[in-house]
């Protein structure tokens, strides 16, 4: 890039120096913005967390999360004791966070749709 940089300044008009150097800097800025995005594939701190190892005490009287897994009985029973101002233990509450976590790990991270053009008028009515 720094011979690139020194032609251009001495060259000013030369159309391939400035065209080089430009691509130099380009080519920098890319490598630095990949840098900045890089992540470590780190474990997650809620991968380390042992869920079965949680106790629910026998006095929860709140929805118990099925071994099955989040069913259409469970979340309204959920529902009913969230109006009511109940509380989910910790312990189901990082089972379906877990369960969350899985599941968008598993979706694709773009999803293309088409949109159809505007027909008629594109203004507002107010």
């Amino acid at each position: 890039r720094k011979d690139f940089r020194a032609a251009v300044m001495l060259k000013p008009k030369d159309k391939d120096a400035r065209k080089k150097y430009s691509h130099c800097v380009k080519q920098e800025k890319r490598l630095a913005f990949e840098k900045a995005i890089q992540t470590d594939d780190a474990p997650s701190a809620a991968d380390s967390i042992d869920v079965d190892s949680i106790v629910v005490p026998a006095s929860y009287s709140g929805p118990r999360l099925p071994e099955s897994g989040i069913t259409r009985d469970f979340v309204l029973e959920l529902m009913n004791v969230f109006k009511g101002q109940g509380k989910l233990h910790k312990k189901y509450c990082l089972q379906i966070l877990k369960a969350m976590k899985e599941y968008m790990r598993k979706q694709p991270s773009l999803v293309r749709i088409t949109v159809p053009p505007p027909s008629g008028d594109t203004e507002p009515h107010i």
